[in-house]
């Protein structure tokens, strides 16, 4: 997965926390668990393409002709 113990063990703290909480003190809303889970996937994507792993190349586009 390529996360820290330490970023591993937030995202678990994250679930299991409530979105939202509300203190006399103030309040405080943490972004959604489908939001969290698509931060990890780009992040993820951006690791593999660092290492090299996902490289893209040009193709050309051929038209083929029926000689017959």
């Amino acid at each position: 997965m390529g996360l820290t113990k330490e970023q591993q063990e937030q995202f678990v703290e994250n679930i299991l926390a409530p979105k939202k909480v509300e203190t006399d003190s103030g309040k405080v809303e943490q972004h959604s668990l489908s939001d969290q889970m698509k931060a990890l996937d780009y992040l993820k994507k951006q690791e593999a393409a660092q290492k090299g792993g996902c490289q893209l190349s040009r193709v050309g586009v051929y038209q083929i002709v029926n000689e017959n």
